[in-house]
């Protein structure tokens, strides 16, 4: 397989039963990311800590930090141009897909990760 592809490797194999996992993983980033809306992942980036949606613990932000990894790795290889509007938060600058691993691992780090 072309190297380009070799972060699909990583991808959970699909099945019915992870249907719900999906949705709760989609649903933690959604509240954590704030819709992926510029102004709320900056919001996120900001603070010294990003607020972490209630009822999320060590276990689903894994999950999600695996997830924004395959979401920043795609972003990476197949669109190099997608996703490229750029945040500025003090000295730093974030692509979309780069803020929202950044808020996820913040978010870990905050946990005791």
């Amino acid at each position: 397989m072309n190297d380009r592809f070799e972060f699909i490797n990583d991808w959970p194999e699909w099945r019915r039963e992870n249907f719900a996992h999906f949705q709760r993983l989609h649903a933690l980033g959604a509240q954590l990311w704030g819709g992926g809306k510029i102004e709320n992942l900056t919001r996120q980036l900001e603070l010294p800590s990003p607020e972490i949606p209630a009822g999320a613990g060590k276990q689903e932000l894994l999950a999600l930090e695996k997830h924004a990894r395959m979401m920043l790795a795609a972003n990476q290889r197949w669109a190099p141009k997608l996703l490229t509007n750029v945040l500025t938060v003090g000295a730093d600058q974030f692509t979309i897909a780069e803020a929202m691993y950044e808020i996820v691992r913040r978010a870990l780090a905050a946990l005791g990760n």
